[in-house]
């Protein structure tokens, strides 16, 4: 049987995201090249070269397909790629935001704006991947095989991306709030324990507000003044007219954004 050949790549996203994925494209390459083929070694090599740490899984195909030789299918090189691309970049964004000390607003809306593209480049690869193996003679059974546990143990994680898409902006006002020392607005509205988490978290280490507090509680944060802008919002509204369209089409978005608070509250605990 004659395969059918590969679709060429998507064009690439420009501006910033496009030069990062680039820029994690040639470190990729570079670290497949040099990979040891000792388990140990090779997890060193990943986690300092691409500042990733792989679980076992993640780790027996890095070292699988670093091995490929000349005569392996292109398909497989350039689709695994992709896909172990695209979760690198969520990764290293969502650690980004996790890490960061203090929090600096301007980055945090900055990593806002970026999240749905790297959150779509990852949807991409996969769509990718799923209209590939739709054909059935794109691919000989060892190929489509080893595709889907590449495709498995790299999917990025969709729901994080979606979460912190929605968090960090309101973080952002938060720490820009508590940095300029505004009285009013967001943070009148937190409790103190709230209040002073907040200050602390964009103030250096060793200042009077001391220790900074968890991840998880600044998330839950600024999740909690959504929720409560958006309680707040709804009471406000008159009953829904169930004969007005503009009426139905308001209740399918509030069901949608319930949803995504709902999806946010469980990522976040």
């Amino acid at each position: 049987m004659t395969m059918r050949e590969p679709q060429a790549a998507p064009p690439r996203p420009a501006g910033q995201l496009g030069g990062m994925l680039a820029d994690l494209d040639a470190q990729l390459e570079r670290t497949m090249a040099g990979l040891s083929e000792n388990r140990l070694e090779a997890r060193r090599q990943i986690t300092r070269e691409l500042g990733f740490e792989p679980r076992p899984a993640q780790l027996q195909l890095f070292v699988r397909l670093a091995g490929l030789g000349d005569d392996a299918p292109v398909v497989l090189r350039t689709m695994t790629r992709e896909i172990i691309r695209a979760r690198l970049l969520a990764d290293r964004d969502l650690r980004e935001l996790d890490e960061m000390q203090p929090l600096d607003p301007q980055e945090l809306e900055r990593i806002a704006r970026r999240l749905p593209e790297v959150r779509a480049t990852a949807v991409a690869a996969e769509q990718d991947l799923h209209q590939l193996l739709a054909v059935d003679d794109a691919v000989d059974p060892d190929t489509r095989q080893e595709l889907l546990r590449v495709a498995e143990a790299f999917a990025a994680p969709r729901d994080e991306l979606t979460v912190a898409s929605l968090i960090a902006p309101r973080l952002a006002e938060l720490a820009a709030a508590a940095r300029d020392g505004a009285p009013a607005g967001l943070l009148a509205s937190l409790r103190e324990r709230h209040l002073r988490w907040i200050e602390q978290s964009v103030h250096v280490e060793g200042d009077e507000f001391g220790d900074r507090p968890s991840r998880v509680c600044l998330d839950a944060t600024a999740l909690a003044t959504l929720i409560e802008d958006d309680l707040a919002r709804w009471a406000a509204q008159p009953r829904f007219d169930e004969s007005s369209d503009a009426d139905k089409a308001q209740r399918t978005a509030r069901v949608e954004r319930l949803k995504l608070l709902k999806l946010a509250c469980g990522v976040v605990s």
